[in-house]
């Protein structure tokens, strides 16, 4: 690094890779002086040493004192003895967190953590590195103001394929499905097997339609890969139910993010399985009938191409609507308006807004859903597309799914 700006420029990932590769760099950093790094650089240098975790406060006072007791040893000793040492001195002598310590390369200490945190049958990762992998997740999202989704999927009637197929069949179907999710998901993204036929997806700066986004891709990606492979020529159906939670919409910790993806999943399951339930929509309508009645809209005249909408014998302007989950076959969301809600169910067309280049998409269906919050303004909407998106749209929702956002004018005939 060239000077401490280029610290600046990292983030956790790059600052554990540059940590492994170059064994001066603690020195080169250290010389910088405490002031000249971004505050969770402490956190993850007392931990790259020692294998301890504290929060970042907690850590730079340790880190202050290690760099002090490194002076005061050398000044002693009459030699530098180096920041580890002064790290061990200080954990192990004066701070007692460490007990019984032993001397590892790190990349042997590494080789040995992975075998710990591993599914041996799969290769995914465990349930114990998916709660620490969470945590630390939501306390960087904490800091920086962003979004980390957990997704958790159960193979549909797993315990009748062991039954019918054959267990050694079930632990291929198993592993094959980790294929398939390690394939469908991001290098970024943590996958973990969370016990049994249950997997869950740890999704980092990711809200909730780009947790949906993944989850559809795996389940196109399942059923391509088990044509294929040939899984279905036994007349086995091969499918999963899904939960989406997300940080800090849905819960504010491991334990409540967990929670809340499981409730999703579970009404997934009682929805008839192989479904994708974000938690949002399960609490909204939790309790409602879910099987509302085919509506017959009536038919209606576009005045141009720009009416997305029409409302017979009423006239207001455009209603922003803010999407809160979506699928190839439907939308949830969230707009603001003083509409009557049997105007809000002729709704028949929605526009999804992307400002950066001004392209639209247009997605006719019938509103299936609404329910709104006593004493609060506007309604959640939930609209069944006419036809299931094809490809070519269900990549331009993909492309939308940062922005969140969608737009519904109701210019008249």
């Amino acid at each position: 690094m060239e000077n401490k700006n280029d610290y600046h420029k990292l983030n956790e990932e790059k600052l554990l890779e540059l940590l492994n590769r170059d064994n001066e760099l603690i020195e080169k950093i250290i010389q910088l002086g405490s002031e000249s790094l971004p505050v969770w650089f402490y956190s993850i240098i007392i931990r790259f040493m020692t294998g301890l975790e504290c929060n970042d406060f907690e850590a730079k006072l340790h880190y202050l004192q290690i760099v002090s007791q490194r002076e005061a040893m050398s000044n002693v000793l009459n030699r530098d003895i180096g920041i580890r040492v002064a790290a061990l001195d200080y954990f192990y002598n004066i701070e007692k967190q460490l007990k019984n310590p032993r001397i590892i390369e790190a990349a042997e200490y590494e080789t040995m953590e992975k075998m710990t945190l591993e599914d041996s049958k799969t290769g995914c990762y465990n349930a114990r590195f998916l709660k620490e992998y969470v945590e630390k997740e939501i306390s960087k999202a904490k800091r920086y103001g962003e979004k980390l989704s957990v997704i958790m999927i159960d193979i549909d009637d797993f315990k009748e394929l062991n039954d019918g197929y054959g267990h050694l069949y079930g632990d291929e179907v198993i592993k094959v499905f980790a294929e398939v999710l390690e394939q469908a998901c991001r290098s970024e993204d943590v996958i973990a097997r969370f016990g049994g036929d249950e997997f869950t997806i740890a999704l980092p700066q990711t809200g909730r339609i780009g947790a949906r986004c993944l989850a559809e891709r795996i389940k196109h990606r399942l059923e391509s890969i088990m044509r294929v492979q040939g899984y279905l020529s036994n007349n086995s159906t091969i499918t999963f139910s899904a939960g989406i939670a997300t940080f800090p919409y849905d819960a504010m910790d491991y334990e409540g993010l967990i929670g809340s993806a499981d409730t999703a999943l579970y009404k997934s399951k009682i929805l008839g399985k192989n479904k994708i339930t974000n938690h949002e929509e399960e609490i909204i309508f939790n309790g409602k009938e879910l099987n509302f009645e085919r509506r017959d809209h009536p038919r209606v005249r576009k005045e141009n191409n720009e009416n997305i909408f029409t409302i017979e014998e009423s006239e207001m302007n455009d209603i922003k609507g803010k999407v809160l989950d979506v699928s190839r076959g439907g939308i949830l969301l969230e707009c603001g308006s003083d509409m009557e809600k049997s105007e809000i169910e002729k709704i028949s067309q929605i526009t999804l807004s992307n400002k950066q280049d001004m392209k639209d998409l247009r997605l006719q269906g019938e509103v299936v859903r609404t329910y709104q919050e006593e004493g609060k303004f506007g309604y959640y909407l939930g609209m069944k597309f006419k036809k299931e998106l094809n490809d070519e749209q269900w990549r331009t929702v993909i492309n939308y799914n940062q922005r969140e956002e969608s737009r519904m004018p109701s210019n008249l005939v």
